[in-house]
Formats: C-alpha cells, structure tokens, sequence
C-alpha cells in the first residue's frame, strides 16, 4: 500500500484510481476526510502485489496531479497502527496519549 498526500479537496476516488493506472492492480483506495465529509488530501491505496508499491512511488511521486498540484507518494506504515492495536489489546497506552 502506497499514502498519498498533498491531494486536491475536490479528489474523488476515480481521480486517484487513475492516477495509478498501468501501475498494478488497485484493491482499495480510501480518501481519509474531516468531519464534514470534505477530503483532506491524502489517502490510501492498496495493490493487489506488494511489488506494485515500489513501482507506484518511483512513477508517480512528484507527480503533478492537477495544474499546480503535486502529489508524494510513499510507502504505507501501519507500524503505528499494530502499536495501537497492541495496546489496545493489553488496555495500555504506555503513557504516550495515543489511543
């Protein structure tokens, strides 16, 4: 899976499947959005193969999504998330705030 960033708030989800199109086979694609269901800029795509990941950063990072709109691309790091959970698990916070 690839976090992308720096998103127009008008993106929708056909606009980022085609962003990586020819890159691999797309699965998932989430638009993470406020509270008000507007996008926030970035969002998640995950690929069919793990390899798809890097072939994604290298094409389409730096890419200019719209007129004066760049978009990063990297891969995804759901360390924090396995932290969480972990945590979650064990009724723990270990003092960070983190919930």
């Amino acid at each position: 899976a690839v976090y992308v960033t720096g998103l127009p708030k008008t993106v929708t989800w056909a606009m980022v499947d085609l962003l990586f199109t020819g890159v691999g086979r797309v699965v998932k694609i989430k638009i993470y959005r406020d509270d008000g269901g507007v996008p926030k800029g970035d969002a998640l795509v995950v690929f069919a193969k793990p390899g798809s990941v890097t072939v994604a950063v290298n094409k389409v990072d730096k890419h200019e999504a719209a007129p004066g709109v760049v978009i990063s691309v990297a891969p995804a790091d759901f360390s924090h998330k396995n932290d969480a959970e972990t945590d979650e698990a064990t009724g723990s916070n270990n003092g960070s705030g983190n919930f």
